[in-house]
């Protein structure tokens, strides 16, 4: 069984570069018009050797169409990634 990690409290860690580009991969099932729901995994990228997968998904409480999925390429944490309209109106979902 993995363990699992946690950043203990009180400890600092450096955040994220804001200017890094980062490997996204959406899952391939995933078209524009498929519908989304909280939890649903929009796609991942490669973080570190210690988180390796991490996963991007719809938050929880979202659900709708999906809009827009961005394509397999480098993007940064704040790129946009994928749209989904959630009762008429537009979140747009980047990979923070």
């Amino acid at each position: 069984m993995a363990k699992t990690v946690f950043v203990p409290r009180g400890v600092d860690v450096i955040p994220l570069d804001k200017d890094k580009k980062w490997d996204w991969k959406p899952v391939s099932k995933l078209t524009v018009g498929s519908m989304v729901t909280g939890g649903d995994i929009l796609g991942s990228v490669y973080e570190n050797s210690l988180f390796k997968d991490h996963r991007v998904m719809v938050p929880p409480g979202i659900s709708g169409r999906l809009e827009y999925i961005a394509p397999e390429a480098p993007h940064t944490i704040d790129d946009e990634i994928a749209t989904i309209d959630f009762n008429g109106k537009k979140i747009r979902l980047t990979m923070v």
